[in-house]
């Protein structure tokens, strides 16, 4: 029962890769398969409303626009933003900033 209540952050899940490697490497690979570069990128978030945490991806990003949604419950928050990037690199860039946020689901 302890270990349902554990906090995993993005980093730490476990992706189906051999030991040792970085799901960031394969997410880039995949991205680049199905993104076309230059171009506009979907960035998707949820977070606990209420936290702080909206205002720490507007660090992040604090050129764009965060099209935010609170759920049913009021309990979380979705975070959009559409964002214009060059290549697979800058969106990993991106995600792994934002995966430092403790707490963050990153969609």
């Amino acid at each position: 029962m302890e270990d349902q209540n554990k906090i995993v952050n993005f980093q730490n899940i476990n992706d189906g890769l051999e030991k040792g490697a970085d799901f960031y490497v394969t997410f880039k690979e995949k991205l680049e398969q199905v993104q076309a570069f230059p171009g506009k990128y979907n960035f998707k978030f949820i977070v606990k409303n209420g936290e702080g945490k909206v205002e720490d991806l507007k660090i992040i990003f604090p050129e764009d626009h965060l099209q935010i949604n609170e759920s049913k419950n009021g309990k979380y928050v979705s975070v959009t933003i559409l964002k214009e990037v060059k290549d697979a690199d800058e969106v990993v860039a991106y995600y792994k900033k934002a995966g430092a946020i403790e707490g963050i689901m990153m969609l």
